[in-house]
């Protein structure tokens, strides 16, 4: 398709589609392609672009069968009495019964993950089975051979061997807060701790309905996904709660907590006058206490609900809470529509971590990472919502600045960091590439789409396809295949050089100016990608905007980098006196551009030049040629000596420690002289 072709059908597509979504105002560089001509100049380049691999491809996943639901029971009433170092080995005994659909065309054995688990008795269908423990999974002898499409029935009786894996439990005299003994015992599973305390199919794809049966000491509250059914006595000590969630979830997502919680609840209001009820969960100290306050910590939440609904559509559960535990070495957790809390998040200085989890039941429970690989479609998205929260109502300042706090954190090794996708199960929550580059990712596919209200139609799409199930990288990337079509970097191309493969481009620009001071002057930049490192590429193919500053206008254009490096050219008025790579911030990237000019005040050739970025910090660089020593002056603007200093031929640091605002460095030999002015920020 050609160029022009290519972009009024995105124009046409853009405005019919605007119609749909409230839009919210975002910079663009595909709205760029349809207004500035240098940026239509760039997009049909000359010579065809360098094709890149497309490496994102979907997985085969094992679905021999698919669990429909667990029913789990969990024998808390003694436990937390107990100290853990005077457990028994076997920590607590629990029930599972699942209900199992077989898509293998025949099979005699049932496998589930288990770990550090010792089963008592599994039956199938009510018949006794035998079993055999290994390799962290439990394979059960069917009492005969099934078919594709039947339903088996397993009840599993057993014992939890580890109280410090996915289940920990606490009692009085293990953990002391605030000067009050307080037991709890609570459940974390991500990635694969489900496993170890209670068989499942422990695969992120295979979700399932959920019911949750707690046996507790009678002055204990119990807490899990969804909500409580039934509260009921055993004996004068115990009693047994129900809880159950009205949707599918992953097993990883699924959650069970127990101690003396109290509860503060909340509600949302959507504005058709329906709501969201909300349940807080945590100790009676903490409810609103001058260290931890629950109800200050959780005062916005409603707030994000609204701005989430605004972007993503409805919270797609009926209920949603938090339940605060310690001691954890973590900060939150997920958990489908009751999302878990540190403690120490009650102190209200984490309300993005409040949002992170909160995002996260769209991108995460409601759409789920169908393989670990893909944990990025989960952890990237959640915390591009935190951008996204601060920079609510057209904040722009916001949205930029928590987007710079992730960028910045990533670049700390940004170029050694090892590739979003697939990321090993070991290195999984790297917090520089599966957080902060993966909502960077998320970000530059805003940017790469026309407007918001198409980019964010498109999200919803993505989650209305995917809705209740599991998604692959592959999915996101053919999704965004079929609903932008023609965007200005090939999706294949995009996907495959932030996520496949490492690192980020690093942009270093030479700015040449004239050599003298016409009415209108022609500058020429020239930009190049340096970046080098393993599994890097060498070309990042990126649309580029490009700011060229003078003392009397600012002039923006759009170039699509295909190649190490390009050359842009551009009229100013006045001699431009800064060049900014990417000022709205697009692109995780860096840059720096240095400026080569030699401004002779008698228009003679220039025989030095200065050499370095502007504006300078605490020095620039002056290229004096091979014909001899200049005398050099440095003045501010009033025309107050600041130093001189003589310069032999050569490359030169000019120390300007101290300097601030505008500087006229003069050097001045054989009666020719060259004049630079050069604004200093201060350090």
């Amino acid at each position: 398709m050609r160029a022009t072709t290519l972009l009024c059908a995105l124009l046409f597509w853009s405005l019919t589609m605007s119609a749909q979504y409230v839009d919210a105002p975002h910079p663009s560089v595909l709205m760029d392609a349809v207004l500035d001509p240098t940026f239509r100049e760039q997009a049909a380049p000359r010579h065809p672009p360098m094709v890149m691999p497309m490496s994102v491809t979907a997985k085969q996943l094992d679905t021999t069968i698919d669990v429909l639901s667990y029913d789990v029971l969990m024998d808390w009433s003694t436990v937390m009495s107990i100290p853990r170092a005077e457990r028994q080995p076997r920590k607590c005994t629990a029930r599972v019964a699942a209900s199992i659909v077989v898509n293998a065309s025949s099979m005699d054995t049932l496998v589930l993950y288990a770990q550090e688990l010792v089963f008592d008795s599994i039956s199938v269908n009510g018949s006794p089975c035998a079993h055999q423990l290994a390799s962290q999974r439990v394979r059960i002898a069917l009492p005969s051979t099934v078919r594709q499409g039947d339903t088996l029935h397993v009840v599993m009786h057993y014992a939890i061997m580890r109280d410090d894996l996915g289940f920990q439990s606490y009692a009085n005299t293990d953990i002391s807060q605030s000067g009050r003994p307080l037991a709890i015992t609570f459940t974390f599973n991500q990635p694969e701790g489900a496993r170890t305390w209670y068989p499942c199919n422990d695969v992120a794809y295979d979700k399932a309905m959920f019911t949750a049966h707690m046996l507790i000491p009678k002055d204990f509250v119990g807490v899990s996904n969804g909500r409580r059914i039934s509260r009921t006595d055993v004996n004068d000590s115990v009693v047994m709660e129900t809880w159950r969630h009205e949707q599918p979830m992953a097993t990883y997502l699924f959650n069970m907590n127990a101690s003396r919680f109290t509860m503060v609840p909340q509600v949302y209001v959507r504005p058709n006058g329906d709501t969201i009820p909300m349940e807080n969960y945590q100790w009676a100290i903490d409810e609103d206490s001058a260290t931890y306050s629950a109800k200050r910590a959780i005062r916005n939440i409603p707030e994000m609900f609204r701005v989430m609904e605004g972007f993503f559509g409805p919270y797609p559960y009926e209920t949603y809470g938090h339940v605060s535990v310690y001691p954890i070495q973590f900060g939150g957790m997920e958990h489908q529509s009751m999302s878990m809390v540190n403690r120490e998040w009650l102190k209200g200085t984490a309300e993005l971590g409040y949002m992170h989890e909160l995002g996260h039941q769209w991108f995460g429970d409601w759409v789920t990472c169908a393989t670990w690989g893909d944990i990025w479609l989960n952890e990237g998205a959640a915390s591009w919502t935190e951008a996204l929260f601060a920079g609510r109502d057209g904040n722009t300042d916001g949205y930029r600045l928590r987007m710079r706090q992730r960028r910045d954190r990533y670049l700390r090794n940004g170029l050694a960091e090892p590739p979003v996708y697939d990321i090993p199960l070991s290195n999984l929550f790297n917090e520089a590439t599966t957080y902060c580059k993966s909502a960077w990712v998320y970000h530059m596919m805003r940017t790469h789409v026309a407007n918001d209200s198409v980019f964010f139609g498109h999200m919803r799409g993505y989650l209305e396809a995917f809705g209740r199930n599991a998604a692959q990288t592959a999915d996101l990337h053919a999704h965004m295949k079929r609903v932008a079509p023609s965007p200005v970097v090939d999706w294949d191309v995009f996907f495959d050089q932030w996520l496949v493969q490492a690192g980020h481009p690093v942009f270093r620009g030479t700015l040449d100016l004239p050599a003298t001071a016409e009415p209108q002057r022609t500058v020429t930049l020239t930009l190049a990608q340096v970046q080098s490192a393993a599994k890097v590429p060498e070309v990042f193919h990126v649309p580029v905007r490009l700011r060229f500053r003078s003392s009397s206008s600012t002039k923006d254009t759009v170039v699509v980098m295909t190649s190490r490096t390009i050359t842009v050219a551009m009229t100013m008025p006045t001699e431009p006196t800064e060049v900014t790579v990417d000022p709205n911030e697009e692109i995780l990237c860096e840059s720096s551009v240095q400026v080569a000019t030699g401004v002779d005040e008698q228009r003679k050739t220039a025989w030095c030049r200065l050499v370095g970025p502007i504006p300078a910090s605490d020095h620039v660089l002056l290229q004096v040629d091979d014909q001899g020593d200049a005398a050099m002056s440095i003045t501010d603007m009033q025309g107050r000596l600041l130093r001189t200093q003589t310069l032999s031929p050569g490359l030169h640091q000019v120390s300007l420690t101290g300097d601030a605002g505008l500087v006229m460095i003069r050097l001045t030999r054989f009666g020719s002289t060259a004049a630079f002015t050069v604004p200093v920020i201060g350090r």
